[in-house]
């Protein structure tokens, strides 16, 4: 044997042992388990595991249904540069877990946590809304936010075993489009999203489902709807399906853009400018069932400095700088800037939570801008002017 070695082609040994060693390591075997939060217990058995192969094609490379746990799956084949995502399924919902590249080697072992679901908002899950107001040429498009904070042990649903959330939108708004975050948001989140497709609520017209439950955590739901307009009065009726924690803020980014609450015409409307939006907005009183805003005039945007929202100026925060700046004294003002840094450094909630929508938004913006009917010129100039505000974004991040 060691002769015969001797006379072999060291390149080919190479090689051979390459391909051994290669074949060893990507030959996965992976050891899913889960625990159920809920219960605070191993879970005794899934409605379904999957490997899921993260490139363009999302394959799925092995899948076992009603299956106890843990389970293994043997000899998956090598990933290549994609990843593999363990995707756990309880009561409807999907819950994942992403093995970077690279860093899979046999045998793995995956626990997920999973929880119980609820049809029933509960005190532990709140919800803060927001609608923002565009005018473009011909076009007002509504962005409606819907921010859930979850600090439960439960999953939020909708009813009837459906996976997810529902929102209102009268028939004759056109091209609706919505996007959510993947997971929990937390500090360290840079706002992954995913496509939604709203899907029509059978048997009742106006309402359609976003099909993504409400993890523990936060989580965030973004709808576009487009409606015909060329500053004449518009009446768009809206609905707070779900109990809000916090007024309804609706924010204008066209100037001089009048609103009214046709319900309350009482209620005092006027615009206020807002430096942290860099917008008009108003605010109305924490309420459920349905309410019709009507919008007229407005200035389009332009993606020009001088139309408002388009402005180059990046977001801020409310601060004690600005306060120091604005009641004197330099050695106060030093030392709270000092201080508020450090304060920072932390990132605290209000802070993440600034930036998390706030980047969100913007990537909405950016993401839904093609579909906008406005010419190559204008799209570029406001493509640039959402990118400089998204990099500003990031750069307070990096605090």
């Amino acid at each position: 044997m060691a002769l015969y070695m001797k006379n072999f082609n060291p390149v080919i040994i190479h090689l051979i042992l390459t391909l051994g060693i290669s074949s060893r390591i990507f030959s996965l075997d992976i050891s899913v388990e889960a625990t159920n939060k809920t219960l605070r217990a191993k879970a005794p058995f899934a409605e379904k595991v999957s490997v899921i192969r993260l490139d363009e094609t999302m394959k799925i490379e092995a899948t076992r249904t009603d299956i106890s746990l843990p389970t293994v799956f043997k000899n998956l084949p090598d990933p290549e540069n994609a990843s593999y995502m363990i995707q756990v399924t309880h009561n409807g919902v999907n819950y994942n877990k992403v093995l970077p590249a690279g860093t899979m080697q046999s045998p793995l072992y995956v626990n997920i946590d999973i929880y119980d679901a609820t049809n029933q908002m509960n005190a532990d899950i709140k919800l803060e809304k927001f609608v923002e107001i565009h005018y473009f040429k011909g076009v007002l498009a509504t962005d409606i936010t819907l921010h859930f904070t979850n600090t439960g042990n439960y999953t939020f649903s909708e009813r009837a075993g459906r996976n997810g959330v529902l929102v209102y939108i009268p028939n004759f708004g056109k091209s609706i489009e919505a996007i959510a975050s993947l997971e929990g948001v937390s500090g360290a989140s840079d706002i992954k999203t995913i496509k939604l497709n709203p899907q029509p609520l059978p048997g009742k017209p106006d309402y359609y489902l976003l099909d993504q439950a409400v993890k523990p955590g936060e989580k965030y739901f973004q709808v576009r709807v487009l409606y015909k307009y060329q500053g004449e009065p518009v009446e768009i009726p809206f609905e707070n399906i779900y109990p809000l924690g916090s007024k309804l803020t609706v924010i204008l980014h066209a100037k001089d853009m009048k609103i009214q609450w046709k319900e309350n015409p009482a209620w005092d409307t006027k615009p206020v400018f807002n430096d942290n939006l860099g917008a008009d907005f108003i605010t109305l009183p924490m309420r459920q069932n349905k309410y019709t805003l009507i919008f007229s005039g407005g200035i389009p945007e332009s993606g020009k400095s001088e139309s408002g929202s388009s402005s180059n100026k990046p977001i801020g925060v409310n601060s004690p700088v600005n306060f120091a700046m604005k009641t004197g004294g330099v050695g106060l003002f030093l030392l709270l800037v000092t201080l508020f840094f450090y304060y920072l450094k932390s990132r605290p909630t209000w802070l993440r939570l600034i930036q998390s929508k706030n980047k969100s938004r913007l990537a909405f913006e950016l993401q839904n801008l093609k579909s906008l009917d406005l010419s190559q010129d204008v799209k570029d100039k406001r493509e640039k002017i959402l990118k400089l505000k998204i990099e500003s974004l990031e750069k307070l991040s990096r605090f």
